[in-house]
This record gives C-alpha cells, structure tokens and sequence, in this order.
C-alpha cells in the first residue's frame, strides 16, 4: 500500500503529464490502480490516435541533441548508453540545454550513492536517537532532508542506461509534451505509463497491476 500524501505528489505529476484536474475527494474512492487507472483515463478527453509515443518521444529528444551537439544521426538509437552521449564532466549542463529545448524536465539524474546510502542510515541512526535524546535525533534528521536536497540539485548519475529507458521515463512523466499532435492520445499506452511513473516516484519493488491495492 502507498502513503496517501506520497500519491497525492504523484497525482499532481499525472494531472500535468495529461493537462487534467481532479477535484477534492473525486478520487476519494479509489484504492485499486485499476480503479485509480481507470480514473485516469476517463478523465482525459481528447482525440484517440493509435500511434506510438515512445517514438515520437525518441525522435523528439534525438533531434534536441542533434542541433545541439551535431551527433551523427545514425549514432542515436534506443539503444544507445546515456553515458556517450552525455560525459560526466559536463553532463548536467548538456542535460539542461536539452531540457530547456524540449520544455520539460527530463528527470534523468540521481544522488551520488554515497549520498543516498549516508542519507539512509543518518535517517535509521537518527529514528534510533529519539529514544536517548530528541535533539539528536532532531538534529540527524535536519542533516539527512540537508543531504537529500542537495544530492537532487548536485545529483549525475543516470537512473537509466540507454536513451531507449530515458524516453520512458520522459513519456511517463511528461506524456502529452513528447507527442508530435499534444491533443491527442493512444489509451492503450496511458495504462502502463501510469504505472511506471508510479513504480519509479514511490521506489515500489515493480509496476503496480490492475488488481493491486495501493491505498
């Protein structure tokens, strides 16, 4: 099951990623992701257009790093390793340059591990400390929400490997500004690419099913 206040986040992200609104309460019922999917997409009213979005995502970002870095086409596929196309040393510049083509974020990098690992057990050592002394654990805890969010502004790692796993996090997170025709919708894809941005904001195990219990 999914802390309520962490799907209320996700939710803000679903409402931009497909330009809906939910009222207070409407979605007060759900607490399956059939039904929460189901929700979704009968929410979203535009015009039904069978094609692919992950390609038109894909060609969309190849062409954004083309004007920019002038790569041979034929270099770019899916499948090609996110750490050629983007060195470390300059990698949160380029990754930026493209953002600001493209009109959305990415969403690509992580904290150094380090970071992350150091974050985890100051958050456990700081739980533990509650019951010596409040102001350390206090104090370990304002050190851990420190760390967190300069790991997310100082963070170049890739959370994917290939461009091809980039532009599925793209279309999940930003689903009507990767298309080519942004009226328009392919149903048969929002199901999944629901779960995704679900799977990958809340750190679930795997991609939530229709007849999961999330809340």
């Amino acid at each position: 099951m999914v802390d309520p206040e962490d799907l209320e986040q996700v939710l803000l992200r679903i409402e931009k990623s497909y330009d809906i609104k939910f009222a207070p309460l409407e979605l007060s019922h759900i607490r399956t992701f059939a039904e929460l999917s189901d929700a979704i997409i009968s929410k979203i009213q535009l015009e039904e257009k069978d094609d692919c979005t992950d390609q038109q995502a894909f060609y969309k970002l190849r062409k954004a790093i083309l004007s920019v870095y002038g790569t041979d086409v034929d270099a770019i596929t899916p499948s090609t390793d996110l750490t050629n196309v983007f060195p470390r040393a300059s990698r949160r510049k380029r990754l930026n340059t493209i953002q600001q083509l493209l009109g959305f974020k990415l969403n690509a990098l992580r904290p150094r591990r380090w970071m992350t690992t150091t974050t985890a057990v100051l958050v456990i050592l700081s739980l533990a400390a509650f019951f010596v002394d409040w102001r350390y654990a206090c104090s370990g805890l304002a050190i851990a929400i420190a760390l967190t969010w300069v790991g997310k502004k100082t963070g170049i790692e890739f959370k994917d490997q290939t461009i091809g796993d980039l532009v599925r996090r793209i279309t999940a997170g930003n689903y009507l500004k990767s298309r080519r025709d942004s009226t328009s919708v392919n149903r048969k894809e929002i199901e999944r690419k629901i779960a995704l941005l679900l799977k990958d904001e809340l750190d679930l195990p795997r991609m939530p099913e229709r007849g999961d219990i999330i809340i």
